[in-house]
């Protein structure tokens, strides 16, 4: 997502954090159409950034983090498939 064009500078400076990795992101990754190599973007993602703005951790952990969202006002929380497959196995 932070390779995406207005996107990544959205979430980055909703969340206070520093718009400067995004051009090294950009490099190896697009956002559209996706393409480039995923991992060498994501090596370049600060672990609190992961943290901060994803949902990383056991399914308990998942899950905690969305009752935050929920109690934040999120009424229906959107998740990615690989999120999916931790909480719920076999849901690919």
């Amino acid at each position: 997502m932070l390779s995406i064009p207005r996107q990544g500078e959205l979430l980055l400076e909703k969340a206070g954090f520093d718009l400067g990795i995004l051009e090294g992101i950009r490099e190896e990754v697009r956002g559209y159409p996706h393409g480039g190599n995923r991992t060498a973007a994501g090596k370049l993602v600060p672990v609190e950034v992961a943290h901060e703005l994803t949902l990383i951790g056991t399914a308990a952990e998942v899950g905690a983090r969305i009752d935050e969202y929920r109690r934040a006002g999120v009424q229906i929380p959107v998740l990615g498939i690989s999120t999916l497959e931790a909480v719920m196995p076999g849901a690919s």
